[in-house]
C-alpha cells in the first residue's frame, strides 16, 4: 500500500490510533519523505487539534510527546512537477540512442519514438534527428558509410575494396 502512496498525486487522508502514530509517521517517511502533513486529533471534539508540519518533523515531534486521542493524517500528494523533473532525469541519465532503443522496443516505429524521445527531454524532433544521424555517421566504418550513399562497394585486385561514385571509379582502398 505505501509503494502506491509514494505516486498518489491527490490528498491523502488517513485514520491512526494514538498507540501507532510513531511507527506510521516513520513508515511514511521513509517513503514519502520531505512532504508536508497535517496530524488532526479528536476531530469534532472539544479538544480538536491541527498540527501542520513536515512528515520528518512530525515524527520528531511525536517521539518527543506521547500522542492522545484519535488522529486523522492529511497528507499532500506527491507533486506533479517533481514527478516530472525526476521522470526527466531519469531519461537523461541515459543515452538518446537507448532512450530511443527503449520505445523501439515497445514496438513504436522510429519517427513516433524520436517525437517521444524529444517530447522526454523537452527537445525538438530534429535536434533528435540530427544527433542520430551525427552518431550513424560516426559509428559506421568507412565503406559503409560509402556503401549507404550508393550502394555499389567493390573489390579490387589486391583483395581491399573500393567505391564506385557517381559511376567514377575512385581508388579509395578501405580494408
Amino acid at each position: 500500500m505505501l509503494t502506491e502512496l509514494e505516486t498518489e498525486t491527490r490528498t491523502i487522508v488517513m485514520y491512526e490510533a494514538p498507540h501507532r502514530l510513531v511507527k506510521t509517521l516513520k513508515l511514511l517517511a521513509e517513503r514519502l519523505g520531505e512532504r508536508r502533513i497535517t496530524v488532526c486529533r479528536e476531530l469534532t471534539k472539544k479538544h480538536e487539534t491541527a498540527f501542520l508540519t513536515t512528515i520528518p518533523e512530525a515524527v520528531a515531534y511525536y517521539e518527543a510527546n506521547d500522542p492522545k486521542g484519535e488522529c486523522v493524517l492529511v497528507i499532500e500528494g506527491r507533486s506533479r512537477e517533481e514527478m516530472r523533473q525526476e521522470e526527466q532525469a531519469r531519461w537523461e541519465e541515459m543515452s538518446i540512442e537507448e532512450h530511443m532503443e527503449h520505445y523501439l522496443a515497445q514496438g513504436m516505429n522510429r519517427k513516433d519514438a524520436m517525437k517521444q524521445t524529444a517530447k522526454d527531454r523537452g527537445m525538438q524532433k530534429r535536434e533528435v534527428y540530427n544527433y542520430l544521424e551525427k552518431i550513424k555517421s560516426k559509428k559506421l566504418h568507412p565503406q559503409e558509410r560509402f556503401r549507404s550513399w550508393n550502394n555499389q562497394p567493390a573489390e579490387c585486385s589486391c583483395g581491399c575494396s573500393f567505391i564506385i561514385l557517381c559511376g567514377l571509379l575512385q581508388s579509395f582502398h578501405l580494408s
